[in-house]
């Protein structure tokens, strides 16, 4: 069906055959797409069965009855306690909820909640509070040496797959929710504008981003960037209006600028004519993949991560990397970071993946 032209009836007319827009999706994604495309999705889709339950007030009073305290209905019933927060019912939701009085998390408590989980991820979704209260008092590092941390990025991520799934998402918020390991990734590339131009901006009324809503909204984000640069922003940007925002990102993870970040990527293109030539280099963990980004533009050829790890020794890592290989002789001798290309064999490669394993020291 990919050769079909697909006009509005036909678009209509094989809308007709699903129940629900995942299905549309998983059995004729180019009619999907063309709707979306012609602004046609909402005439198409009337007639669907929604799969996601729509939470009116009554529903989200009743279901937060069932938890003792925010964090706890925050995370086992985190839909509801969002929609809360969006239409601004979450004060009267959890006013029978129990708050941690001031100084509760002392070091044993902290100690005894840290222990109770293995990763990073899951001690902050779980107990934010704990979590929230060795990061104030610098400790955080101590409990967490132990825990797991992944170290590389999803490799199946690339521009392509990436497209593929922005398509399915109608909001920038929907695709953030349900994928939110490719939303963080097109946004670290600086692709994700460009992916989501189909996708509808959220507008809210005036007067609606009230402290509370802002409060709840910044919640979502680890950084102060991925908050200021999520396209519904406006929570953000009264934040910055009102003087609000020191209080609402007090929980989020401030980067220091440092090269804490070793990485390898092969160069794809043919037209070099050079077989397995990489780049090596460093970064830093909060600029993402743009430096990758930048000097594969400059060199005009596609990448693939191969090694994206964060270490506190990046710069001696790399160092002890680039004594592998040998360097190319490339027609551009302005590119940035010319001088850290190197041409590996498979051996060599496998060498550098060694070491970089043998010398990492975990950085959080």
């Amino acid at each position: 069906m990919s050769s079909v032209k697909w006009t509005k009836q036909l678009v209509l007319e094989e809308a007709q055959k699903y129940q629900n827009v995942k299905a549309w999706q998983n059995n004729n994604m180019s009619s999907y797409n063309r709707a979306i495309k012609q602004c046609w999705l909402k005439e198409a889709t009337k007639h669907m069965i929604p799969l996601r339950k729509k939470w009116t007030r009554e529903d989200v009073l009743k279901d937060a009855k069932n938890y003792t305290t925010r964090t706890e209905w925050r995370h086992k019933s985190n839909v509801a306690a969002k929609k809360a927060a969006r239409e601004g019912w979450f004060q009267e939701a959890t006013t029978h909820m129990v708050g941690t009085p001031p100084g509760y998390w002392t070091y044993e408590r902290i100690k005894s909640e840290a222990a109770k989980h293995s990763t990073v991820k899951e001690w902050r979704i779980s107990s934010g509070g704990s979590y929230q209260a060795a990061f104030k008092r610098g400790i955080l590092n101590e409990f967490t040496q132990t825990m797991h941390r992944p170290e590389v990025w999803n490799l199946k991520w690339n521009q392509r797959t990436l497209e593929e799934e922005a398509i399915k998402h109608s909001t920038k918020k929907d695709w953030r929710n349900e994928n939110p390991s490719s939303y963080a990734i097109a946004w670290r590339q600086g692709i994700s504008d460009e992916i989501s131009s189909h996708m509808t901006e959220i507008r809210h009324p005036s007067g609606y981003w009230i402290k509370e809503r802002v409060l709840e909204d910044a919640f979502q984000y680890n950084t102060r960037s991925q908050w200021k640069y999520a396209k519904e922003n406006g929570a953000y940007c009264a934040a910055m209006r009102y003087g609000w925002l020191d209080e609402a990102t007090r929980h989020m993870v401030r980067f220091a600028k440092k090269s804490n970040v070793i990485y390898i990527w092969k160069v794809k293109d043919k037209t070099l004519k050079l077989e397995n030539l990489y780049k090596i280099g460093v970064t830093s963990s909060h600029l993402g993949f743009q430096r990758i980004r930048k000097v594969s533009k400059e060199m005009g050829v596609e990448y693939s991560i191969l090694s994206y790890v964060k270490t506190e020794n990046a710069v001696a890592i790399e160092k002890h990397l680039l004594t592998l290989g040998k360097r190319p002789k490339l027609n551009n001798t302005n590119i940035d970071g010319y001088s850290e290309f190197r041409v590996l064999s498979d051996k060599e490669l496998k060498r550098a993946f060694i070491l970089l394993d043998e010398l990492k020291i975990p950085d959080f």
